[in-house]
C-alpha cells in the first residue's frame, strides 16, 4: 500500500535582529551559519518526517533533539537549548496543523525556513502475511486520516489505532507480536 501526499514543515527560531519600517514591529530572523552542529529539536521519535525535513534543510550534519510535543519544540528553542526547531504546519490531505500554527501565534518565534516533503507511508508487516490476514492497524492519527480513503476501500473491517509516532506505532506492534 502507498500513499502519497505533501507535508511542509517550518524551521523556528528566536529573532536575532530587528527590522523597523514605518511602525513595522515585525522580527526579521534569517538563518545564519553553517550547519555544523546545528542543535535542532523536533516531534517525535527517530524516523519521524519532521527529523526527514530537519535533515534535508540542514544537511546531516547536525545535532537531532526528539521531543515528546510541538510545545517542547518551542521550549527548547526558547531555552536556547536547540538552534532551531521544526515543526508540521500543512499537509496537503488534511490541511493545517492547527496546534502548530496556535503555538506561533502565542510564542516569540519566528519561522526562517521551510521544507516541503512528498509523505509515502507504507504499511509494515511481518513478512509473509496476507494482505486479507490483517485486523489492526497502528499509526499516527494524522497518518490515519490522511489513509482513511485507502482503508475504508481496501481494509474496511480493520481496527484502527492511533499512535502518537509513526515510529512508536511500529515498536508497539513489535511487541505485541
Amino acid at each position: 500500500m502507498k500513499n502519497y501526499n505533501n507535508k511542509t514543515h517550518f524551521l523556528i527560531k528566536e529573532p536575532i535582529k530587528r527590522k523597523e519600517n514605518k511602525g513595522d514591529k515585525r522580527m526579521e530572523v534569517k538563518y545564519q551559519g553553517t550547519n555544523r552542529n546545528k542543535r535542532v529539536a523536533f516531534q517525535g521519535e527517530r524516523g519521524a518526517f519532521s527529523e526527514m525535513a530537519a535533515v534535508r534543510f540542514f544537511g546531516n550534519s547536525i545535532d537531532l533533539l526528539t521531543c515528546r510535543s510541538f510545545e517542547q519544540v518551542c521550549q527548547m528553542v526558547s531555552n536556547h537549548e536547540a538552534d532551531y526547531g521544526i515543526l508540521p504546519v500543512e499537509n496537503s490531505q488534511t490541511g493545517s496543523i492547527n496546534k502548530v500554527h496556535d503555538l506561533l501565534l502565542d510564542e516569540s518565534l519566528f519561522a526562517v525556513g521551510e521544507v516541503i516533503l512528498k509523505v509515502e507511508h507504507c504499511l509494515i508487516v511481518k513478512e509473509g502475511t496476507d494482505f486479507r490476514d490483517i485486523k489492526k492497524i497502528y499509526s499516527h492519527p494524522q497518518a490515519l486520516a490522511q489513509c482513511e480513503g485507502y482503508f475504508s476501500g481496501n481494509l474496511p473491517s480493520c481496527q484502527i489505532i492511533p499512535f502518537m509516532t509513526l515510529p512508536e506505532s511500529v515498536k508497539n506492534d513489535q511487541r505485541i507480536r
